[in-house]
C-alpha cells in the first residue's frame, strides 16, 4: 500500500543543493500538505532549487470543482447542472432518471 508518509521523507532525504528544478509529480497532486512540507524544507535548507509547479493555491482551486463550475458559469460558459456528493446523498429518494453521478 502506498504510504504518503514514507514517501514524503524519501523526497526530503533526496533533496540536495545541487539540485536545479523541482517538478512535483502526479502522485502528490492532492496531498497540499505534504507538498508545502518539501518547499518549507528546500527554504529552511536555503536551497536554490526552483519549483516549477504550480502553486498551492492554484492546484487547490483547480481541484474544487464547485469553484471551477461557478468561475466557468461567471465566464458565461454552460456548464452542467451538478453537485456534491454530500448534497446527492441527502436527496437518494428524491432522484429522477437519467443522471450521470461521476
Amino acid at each position: 500500500m502506498y504510504n504518503l508518509r514514507v514517501t514524503l521523507q524519501y523526497i526530503l532525504e533526496l533533496t540536495n543543493p545541487e539540485i536545479n528544478y523541482l517538478i512535483i509529480g502526479s502522485g502528490l497532486d492532492d496531498a497540499f500538505e505534504e507538498r508545502e512540507l518539501i518547499l518549507n524544507e528546500i527554504n529552511r535548507k536555503n536551497y536554490k532549487i526552483l519549483n516549477l509547479n504550480n502553486s498551492l493555491d492554484a492546484i487547490k482551486k483547480s481541484r474544487n470543482i464547485d469553484y471551477i463550475f461557478n468561475f466557468l458559469k461567471n465566464l458565461g460558459y454552460k456548464v452542467p447542472s451538478s453537485m456534491s456528493y454530500d448534497k446527492v446523498k441527502s436527496k437518494l429518494n428524491e432522484l429522477s432518471y437519467p443522471f450521470v453521478f461521476k
